[in-house]
């Protein structure tokens, strides 16, 4: 085949223009530090580093709902321990005024550290996380009791019987209740810690040392519950570090998955681009010897 001069030199323009192309990718590799920058330099790199950022993005939700449900589960933590003490108290009064040899003046001095207690424990019951009311089950926005003032043993009144419970999503399918609502951990009217406390209240109003005793095994109930809530609080606490660890591991996993299909190895960049640099200036010096070259110069 005859090669012409015209054929030459479109040839050497093609292979330069290819150099520049390589150098340019080369330069743009090593000043961004990726090996693409746009999705039709590598389409099914591309899609896998989307895929990551979207399993990421999910992940800083699942995290930020893990960080919510903690919060309300070290609320609720110590409120039970806060409670449990209190209930302490209320047994050992009732141990002590439930003596037959109890004085009434004594039960009557009693009547007002009880009513103390419940009314402490109506403060913990109307604990807020934020602008909700913890223990207010399914209504968060109305708070759950409040002391009868009409009452004289400070008794209580429930505003919307705090039952009903709020999961927040910490990971794919998986929610997680964060605290017990407040008919679980307080009770009803009827029934549980604050009907245990004014129970108590009631026979120490009384001044019946027997009727005093009778409360003890309500007490000792509602003790017992509050063990079970604590157990079952760090239990909940146990199982949101467990997620958050697992969160953070399969993070780090698509971050170095993401960077292997995107990132560029530095040094191996700049080795090519000086090669390449070299190969285009040795092309441009080549290519303008034959392009200037005349047949009276050959022929010289």
């Amino acid at each position: 085949m005859r090669i012409t001069d015209n054929f030459a030199s479109a040839r050497a323009v093609t292979q330069l223009g290819r150099l520049r192309d390589q150098l340019a990718t080369l330069q743009d590799q090593v000043t961004t530090g990726k090996r693409w920058s746009v999705a039709s330099d590598d389409p099914v790199a591309a899609n896998s580093v989307l895929r990551n950022s979207t399993q990421q993005r999910a992940i800083t939700q699942y995290r930020t709902g893990i960080s919510t449900a903690r919060r309300r589960v070290n609320l609720e933590d110590g409120v039970l321990q806060q409670l449990t003490d209190l209930v302490t108290r209320a047994r050992e009064i009732a141990i002590q005024q439930g003596d037959s040899t109890a004085s009434s003046a004594a039960h009557q001095q009693a009547v007002g550290e009880v009513n103390g207690l419940i009314a402490q424990a109506v403060t913990l019951a109307n604990t807020k996380d934020g602008d909700e009311f913890l223990f207010g089950g399914v209504q968060s926005q109305t708070s759950p009791f409040a002391v009868d003032p009409t009452n004289p043993n400070y008794g209580f009144t429930t505003a919307t019987g705090a039952a009903g419970t709020r999961a927040v999503e910490i990971g794919s399918n998986d929610r997680i209740v964060a605290n017990h609502d407040g008919a679980t951990v307080f009770g009803s009217p009827s029934s549980g810690l604050l009907k245990s406390l004014a129970d108590l209240g009631a026979a120490l109003q009384s001044g019946n040392s027997a009727s005093v005793q009778a409360t003890l095994p309500s007490l000792e109930t509602t003790q017992q519950n509050l063990q079970g809530l604590v157990a079952e609080t760090g239990a909940r606490g146990s199982r949101l570090e467990m997620a958050d660890q697992n969160l953070s591991a399969f993070s780090s996993q698509l971050t170095a998955s993401s960077s292997a299909l995107q990132d560029t190895d530095l040094e191996t960049a700049l080795s090519t681009l000086v090669s390449k640099q070299t190969s285009y200036q040795a092309a441009m010096a080549a290519t303008s010897r034959v392009l200037t070259m005349s047949l009276t110069q050959y022929l010289k």
